[in-house]
């Protein structure tokens, strides 16, 4: 069978002029050199090379075998040259899973100046609400926000820190008035992000670290924070919701902070990727343009 260390040392050592040059040039002991060439000749069953104490001579067969030894050297060199290039260069196509709530305020700015600056990068979006399996369907990356105790066991990066905000729409809270203190919320209509398991509560924290549980019994349920923003904004009731979903309404004066100095506990953003495999760079790059706009943005992920 063929043996491609013995022919690079081979190459090498002819390459250098001696055995122990080769062995320095690759990094392994003399000793090994020359038995990686002696396996090669017993291995051929010819005689490649003349010893003398002063100089080695290539044997007829070994300047035939040479020849074509040394441009399959070479073809392999210029293969792994090739590549180092390109794990180098940002190149290929990042799959990002993300919920739709996150396109516009965070990953479109950063797939905007990636795709400008990388003209090989190409990206693919798919945004979706479900935790997706990101090694089964190939993903790169997932926008996930996460509580400390659901911290994913793949690879994560975080982002920042987020704690979601109560908010309603000016209509509402002129026509139901705005609750004063966290137990006043059981008498408003209420949106809630979940799946409705019968009881329900939202747990607030104040400014000063005190927490507070308010039992209550929502209008509306669902798992999509888009669709708790389109609730408030049609005037629904009042929801907590993370102030990346609802900073540019709360900007505008479209929604309206309730208790302002309650929100609800604090929660992570991470750029989630498969830990079976390293990044490539035209991941890590993608990565950090994601990070540097959540960090020029602070207020997308806590509420002016």
């Amino acid at each position: 069978m063929v043996d491609l260390n013995e022919m690079v040392c081979f190459a090498h050592v002819v390459g250098h002029g001696s055995f122990a040059a080769a062995a320095r040039r690759l990094q392994i002991p003399p000793s090994t050199m020359s038995r990686k060439i002696a396996a090669l000749e017993r291995r051929l069953g010819a005689r490649l090379l003349e010893r003398t104490t002063r100089k080695l001579r290539l044997t007829d067969a070994g300047v035939q075998y040479h020849e074509r030894c040394r441009r399959i050297v070479a073809e392999a060199e210029e293969a792994d040259r090739l590549m180092q290039a390109r794990s180098s260069r940002a190149q290929g196509t990042v799959r990002v899973s993300v919920p739709e709530v996150f396109v516009a305020p965070l990953l479109a700015p950063a797939v905007t100046r990636l795709l400008s600056t990388y003209p090989d990068v190409r990206v693919e979006c798919l945004t979706d609400d479900r935790y997706v399996d990101l090694v089964g369907e190939r993903i790169d990356v997932a926008l996930r926000v996460l509580s400390p105790k659901d911290r994913s066991a793949l690879g994560a990066r975080r982002l920042g820190e987020t704690s979601p905000v109560l908010c309603a729409s000016p209509a509402y809270l002129e026509a139901r008035g705005a609750p004063r203190a966290p137990d006043g919320l059981s008498s408003h209509a209420l949106c809630a992000f979940g799946r409705d398991r019968g009881a329900f509560s939202f747990r607030l924290i104040d400014r000063a670290g005190r927490a507070v549980r308010v039992r209550a019994a929502p209008r509306l349920v669902t798992t999509s924070d888009a669709h708790l923003r389109s609730a408030c904004l049609d005037g629904a009731g009042i929801a907590l919701i993370p102030p990346f979903v609802v900073e540019p309404d709360l900007r505008s004066g479209r929604l309206v902070r309730v208790l302002p100095r309650w929100t609800g506990p604090r929660l992570s953003l991470f750029a989630v990727t498969p830990q079976a495999r390293a990044a490539p760079t035209h991941v890590r790059v993608f990565l950090d343009l994601l990070y540097e706009h959540v960090r020029q943005h602070p207020q997308l992920l806590g509420a002016a």
